[in-house]
């Protein structure tokens, strides 16, 4: 899945929109498509701390994880069974909303020439913005020695 921004927003309009403070060191820019396997920081409002804006990377990697590379398979979460998921389980307390504008789903067409994806971008009716729920994690790695903020929808 990939959110997707019309135009490049300032975090700014986000902050407006859900009444929301920015970080001052936060100079942050969004591109226009996010690309959930590259693991974009994305505009998130979390439960310990709703009235700021907190940028955290798309891809949730537990607190007990070795290095990044599970964040592969932590992009999504299911609501039915993120209790019982070893990479969930811990996190499902730490409640975020992420913030977009459009995401693109996946149709599978069938042609002449074979089988075919096609994506379709889907918006509000009025291009508003939204949110997805989310989980989050903040994860220590030895070799930056840094806490990185990441989630999974």
């Amino acid at each position: 899945m990939c959110f997707y921004f019309k135009q490049s927003k300032e975090a700014l309009e986000v902050a407006n929109r859900f009444k929301l403070t920015i970080p001052e060191t936060d100079t942050y820019v969004n591109p226009i498509i996010y690309n959930a396997f590259s693991h974009p920081l994305c505009e998130t409002i979390t439960s310990t701390n709703p009235s700021c804006i907190t940028r955290l990377s798309w891809g949730l990697i537990p607190q007990w994880a070795s290095d990044k590379s599970i964040r592969e398979k932590t992009l999504n979460a299911r609501i039915e069974t993120a209790d019982k998921v070893k990479s969930f389980k811990n996190h499902i307390n730490n409640r975020c909303i992420v913030i977009a504008d459009g995401f693109f789903e996946w149709k599978h067409l069938k042609t002449l020439a074979g089988n075919k994806l096609q994506k379709f971008l889907i918006t509000s009716a009025d291009d508003t913005l939204f949110a997805f729920a989310g989980i989050y994690s903040f994860w220590y790695s030895a070799e930056s020695n840094e806490n990185i903020g990441t989630f999974s929808i």
